[in-house]
Order: C-alpha cells, then structure tokens, then sequence
C-alpha cells in the first residue's frame, strides 16, 4: 500500500520524502538505506529521480555508541594463563565477558577450542617459535565467540619464567579490535563512514595536508588528551611537539618509512603530553590517501588509540618476568641478560669481570624455626645490604632461595674484588631485627673471572658455583674464588655422587665391626658398625669423601636403613653364639 501510495505522488509529479528501507544485495546481505525520489520533466518528458544512500554502517555506528559510552570507563583487558602445553588454567571476568563463556567452561580446555580457522598457520608459527625461545610474542588472532561470531583480538603473550630459568605458564593479554579493524577497512571504501566509526570506537582522527600542514583533529582526539582547540591548533607541528622526546625519532623514521612507500601503514606506539602533565601511550595508525601525478603524498589520515592499560599490562609482566617480586631484585634471567652484555664487552676490551655467588648460611634454620614470613623480611633485609655495598655499575640479584649474585665488570685489581667480598660478609653478619625476633646468619661466597676462568655464562655461573661449595665445606663464613683444582674436585665430587646410586644395589658397601675392649677382663662384648665403599674401579673409598655426599643427595636414608638391619641381624648372630648382653654400636 505504502509503494502505490508513492507511486501516485510521484505519478502527480510531486517529490518524495526520504524513507528508510531494507535491501538484500546480490551476494545475500541486507542493507539498511536511505531513499530519496523526485519527479523530473525534461523536454515535455517526464522522470523519476532517486538518491539511495546506504546507512548500514552509520546505523550499527549509533547502536554501538550507547554501550561504549557505559562500558568505556570500566572496559579491562581478556587475561588468559595456560601451562606450556596451552591449557587453560585461568580467565579473569573480562575474558568470559569478552568470549561468552562461563570461566568454569574453559578451565582445562586447550586455548587453541576459540580457533575459528581464519588466522594465517603462520601466526601460530611464529607464537610458539617466539615462546618456546623465552620471548614475548604479539599479534592478531581471529577468535571465535560462544555465540559463532569471529572476532579479531590483538593478543600480547609472554612467558612465565621461574627463576630456575624454567617456563612454566604463558600469559595472554588480549584485547578485542574487530571495531577498529571494520573501522579501518571501512576507511578504504568511504572516508566519512571511515572517520564516523572510529569516533564511535572511542579513538582519535587526524586528517593532515601534508602541503600546508595542517592537521584537522575530531573532538574526541582532543577529548583523549584534555586539551581544547587554542592549546592545539590544528598543525601538525602542534601534536609532535607534545611527542616525548624519547620517541620522537622512532616516530619521524616511521612516518617517513610509510610516504615514501616504504610501508603499506603508518603504525607507531608513542607517548603523548596530556593536558594535565602526564603521559600517555597511544597507537598511532594511518595511511596515505591521495597522492599527486608523481606519487608524492598529498594527505593522510589516521587515528589515535589510547593503549595505556596495555602498556601498563606489560609492563607488569616485564618486570615480573625480569626482576624477583619479593626483593626488587633482578632475577636470573635479567643478570643472564646482563652477563651477556658484560662478558662480551670483558673479552672485546680486554677487561676483567667478577662474578660472586652468596648463600646465606643458617637461613634454612631461620625459615623452619621462626616461619617464612620472617625468612622473607631477612631476604629483602639481606638484599638491601648487599646492595649498599656495591657500585652503580655493578648487578645485584636473586638468583633464588637465599642465593644472591653480584655481578662487578671493568674490575681492575683482586683487591678491589677482596674488600668487597670482606664488606658483605661484615654486613650480612650483623644482626637482623625481625619483627620482635633477632637473629644472626653468615654468608658464604664464591667468586669465579671472566675471561681468566671461564669466557662464556654457563662456565662462569659453574665455577663461581664450585667456588661457593668450598667456601661453605671450609668453614662458611668466607669467600673462595675458583682454580682448575676445585673443578677436578667438583668433577670427582660429581661421578662419585653417580656412582653411589649403584654402590647398594651393586652389594658395593660394606659394615666393618670395630671390638671395643673391656679392659679390665680383657672381653669383647661391643662393637662399632664402621660403613665402608668398595668402589669397583677406585678400591676403598673413604668415608668422609662419600657419607657428606650421601647426605646431600639424600641416598643417607636408604644407606642407613640398610646398615641398621646389617648390624641388626650382626648383633642378633652375636648374642646367640658369643654373649646374650653384646651392643653394637651404629
């Protein structure tokens, strides 16, 4: 009725207002339009004129706005913590918001189940390759929701590294930008559809005549700064003057990578001078839209994104992933890092560079006696002090445990390494207050050099290592550096420790019996049960190179298990045959 009711205006040759219609396009979409029809008469003729404008985008535009501007102030990042295997062992609120599924759903899943087949098998290529190398990885994944809409998140990933070096978790910061990417595909088909959804996505757009220089900003880019049109002028100049120092070659280098051709996009993370003086992360995109006859660029237009929650995001997981979160230290990748850095710098110049290992003696005893909540104050105690000991140029970190590591390059005599060794044992063994308890600890230390000892990491950690063994078997309470002896002791140390796994099931051990001599009467009636190693190819070893061994793989238990019952079954024979009161003595 509405269509006939048209028709006879048109056919009166009056003009039409606009209405709204629906229209399915050729490959099955629907669209929402706009049309428009007169009537024309042109040399005694009569026609009818329409205008169609397509108002799809602009109507999803509205729709989305009213959510953002609810959601804005409280939108947080997707949080995802799988093992190194990818499954699922946590989700923060804003992931099941995000994805549509309950937290309870996904926990244990594969994170690999939200796949939806459109990312490039190189994308996955190159995460693992980036993690499996201890690497943060970021880029863009396309996911598929509860619902079975896809949608596109660009996902900062990093690895979870122990201070053994060990990753054991992965975890993901995701953000959804399947707006900003219809936004800016948009931007390729229309520029004023293009710019609406970006302003409706919450970014910024800049419009800049590269001729003149004038940069056009929306409100909402000025909105994102605090700043108002009399404090920016629309010049280009104006913004990159409120660009921080820090940044601002790496941004012109970008620019210019993208107008001369070298890059599809300007893309470029930087920070921006607010309004009320602080800084803010943004990311910077867009692209050359008209060129002249010889290609020069003519103008651009991009957006600004404000990407500070991410950036703080990573920076939280930088440093827990470079520094110990109980002293502030670095942790030991970070002095692995470092090391590389030194060592290599040592060798090229010619310098000397030490390294110290420091453990702390007793503090077992302090964390099983007075808890470890009181172990942790001594911890955080002991690193302040090592730390006032030292250079500004020289590393101090946890290297775990009750394990500190002083890195010291560019040394230039032993005595140098000596009065520092001196100056944090004295410190360490000052008395620590904790809390209403007051107790003493020492600290052992060994010192390997570089280039002397050792030219690579791995060597120089391993000798500093065995020099820190026998300071601790000497005495505790000092410092030992390295020599080619103590790594023939360690090697020793280490295939007797191998070769002790076998010495029981071997039938290699053996109870000596020691009579003690009653004498007065001249009788036996005790014994000492004495342990002793016939080794297959070294003879007899000696107790006191194999018994503090035992102890500190822990093979003590069963060697003593197995010698109880030995002198057991000994003194049971004994009493029988010889004397019904004999001991024997363990």
């Amino acid at each position: 009725d509405e269509t006939e009711a048209r028709i006879e205006v048109l056919g009166r040759g009056e003009s039409l207002p606009p209405f709204a219609s629906r229209h399915r396009r050729a490959d099955g979409s629907v669209r929402d339009v706009e049309l428009s029809y007169r009537a024309v008469e042109i040399r005694g003729r009569r026609y009818v004129a329409g205008v169609w404008r397509d108002n799809t985008a602009k109507h999803a535009a509205d729709a989305q706005l009213h959510k953002l501007s609810q959601a804005l102030d409280q939108s947080r990042a997707s949080v995802i913590i799988t093992d190194t295997a990818g499954t699922i062992e946590h989700v923060n609120q804003a992931f099941a918001e995000s994805s549509g599924y309950p937290v309870a759903d996904v926990l244990g899943q594969k994170a690999g189940f939200l796949r939806s087949g459109e990312t490039p098998p190189e994308t996955y290529v190159s995460l693992w390759s980036a993690l499996r190398a201890g690497q943060a990885w970021e880029g863009e994944f396309h996911n598929r929701r509860r619902d079975g809409r896809v949608v596109v998140e660009f996902a900062r990933i990093s690895p979870v590294i122990q201070a053994d070096g060990r990753i054991t978790h992965y975890l993901s910061v995701q953000e959804d930008i399947t707006e900003r990417k219809r936004a800016e595909a948009a931007l390729r088909e229309s520029e004023a559809r293009w710019k609406l959804a970006l302003e409706c996505a919450g970014d910024g757009v800049w419009d800049w005549d590269l001729a003149t220089g004038i940069e056009v900003f929306s409100d909402r880019f000025r909105e994102m700064y605090g700043l108002d049109a009399v404090s920016v002028p629309d010049l280009a100049a104006a913004m990159d003057e409120r660009t921080h120092p820090e940044d601002r070659a790496s941004m012109a280098q970008a620019r210019a990578d993208h107008l001369e051709g070298r890059t599809p996009s300007y893309v470029h993370e930087h920070r921006i001078l607010c309004k009320d003086g602080s800084w803010k992360w943004v990311l910077s995109r867009g692209m050359v839209i008209a060129r002249d006859a010889q290609g020069r660029p003519l103008r651009m237009i991009g957006t600004h994104t404000d990407i500070s929650r991410r950036k703080q995001s990573e920076a939280v997981i930088w440093r827990q992933a470079h520094f110990d979160t109980l002293t502030g230290l670095p942790n030991r990748h970070m002095l692995r890092l470092r090391l590389e850095e030194e060592v290599v710098r040592c060798v090229a110049g010619g310098q000397t560079l030490a390294l110290m290992l420091i453990d702390l003696d007793r503090f077992k005893e302090v964390n099983d006696t007075l808890g470890h909540g009181h172990g942790d104050l001594l911890l955080v105690e002991a690193a302040q002090r090592i730390s006032r000991c030292v250079r500004q140029t020289d590393t101090v970190a946890r290297m775990g445990g009750d394990e500190f590591t002083v890195l010291l390059p560019q040394v230039s005599t032993q005595a140098q390494i000596d009065d520092l060794a001196h100056r944090i044992i004295g410190r360490l063994r000052e008395p620590f207050a904790l809390g209403a308890e007051r107790v003493h600890v020492t600290a052992s230390i060994g010192i390997a050099l570089a280039p002397a000892d050792a030219q690579t990491i791995d060597d120089l950690l391993k000798h500093a290592d065995q020099a820190l063994y026998v300071a601790k078997d000497g005495g505790r309470n000092g410092f030992r550096y390295f020599t080619p002896a103590l790594q023939e002791v360690a090697q020793t140390r280490m295939r007797l420790a191998n070769d002790l796994h076998d010495a029981l099931p071997g039938h290699q051990l053996e109870v000596h019996y020691q009579p003690i001599v009653h004498l007065a009467s001249g009788t036996v009636r005790k014994a000492e049960a004495l342990l002793r190693w016939h080794h297959p190819a070294r003879g007899m070893v000696s107790p006191a190179q194999f018994v503090p061994i035992a102890e500190s793989t822990g093979l003590i238990r069963e060697i003593g298990e197995w010698v109880f019952h030995q002198a057991m079954r000994q003194v049971q024979h004994w009493r029988a045959v010889h004397d019904p009161g004999f001991n024997v003595s363990i």
